[in-house]
């Protein structure tokens, strides 16, 4: 009886610890890592596994010039994120940007990619 009641507490633990633990994965991004884009980019597009919030998005070229996003940190938890790219020039640049997971920890992730 010991042996099942020990059995399953470190089942209820091991389920539970997962969803505590559970952070927002990347699903897709619209720009994709290292990709090459022929055509321009109209917006960028995050989606994460679980809801968080967008709180931090920068863009930047290879030369580290800064690029204006029309961003603003999000209030609301979502899984989708859209925002609107100005044309680019062509070149290399890097997309990074950081949620907030409902667990309250902090991600951070970057994409690099090429405008021809």
């Amino acid at each position: 009886m010991k042996k099942l009641i020990s059995l399953v507490f470190l089942l209820s633990l091991t389920l539970l610890s997962n969803g505590l633990f559970a952070h927002a994965k990347m699903v897709t991004s619209i720009p994709a890592n290292n990709a090459s884009y022929d055509t321009p980019i109209a917006a960028i597009e995050l989606s994460f596994k679980a809801p968080s919030r967008l709180i931090k998005l920068s863009l930047k070229t290879d030369t580290n010039q800064k690029i204006a996003l029309n961003f603003k940190p999000s209030s609301q938890a979502k899984s989708q994120f859209s925002i609107a790219l100005p044309n680019l020039d062509k070149g290399t640049y890097t997309l990074e940007w950081t949620i907030l997971g409902s667990d309250g920890h902090k991600m951070k992730s970057k994409v690099r990619f090429k405008q021809l």
